[in-house]
């Protein structure tokens, strides 16, 4: 059964990066494939609330952020963005639709 993607709020959304759990991240390449984009090309900043939870610094950045970052970077591509835990996670879609809104694609049931 064909299930909706949903819009998700681009200023609630939030990804973190550390050693336990992540991200990857991916633009659409020529012939459709995912290509990998540079982990380090994103300003991150740490995540206070998270970081107490964990008990070391955690980076995090909304998918708003991300988008904002993209737009400053000229980038106008598709990206697509797997969030990693071990038991869940979710993937994530910019720029399908013309616009710079990011929909839910799914989720995961640990790492991808």
């Amino acid at each position: 059964m064909f299930k909706e993607f949903s819009q998700v709020d681009n200023n609630q959304t939030i990804i973190y990066k550390n050693n336990e759990f992540g991200y990857s991240a991916f633009y659409t390449g020529s012939l459709d494939c995912l290509v990998p984009m540079d982990k380090n090309m994103f300003q991150w900043h740490i995540d206070e609330n998270a970081s107490k939870f964990i008990g070391k610094p955690v980076s995090a950045l909304t998918l708003g952020e991300i988008a904002e970052q993209l737009a400053e970077m000229e980038y106008s591509g598709m990206v697509t963005i797997f969030v990693n835990r071990p038991t869940s996670g979710e993937v994530y879609q910019l720029g399908n639709y013309g616009t710079y809104e990011w929909f839910e694609l799914g989720t995961l049931r640990g790492f991808c």
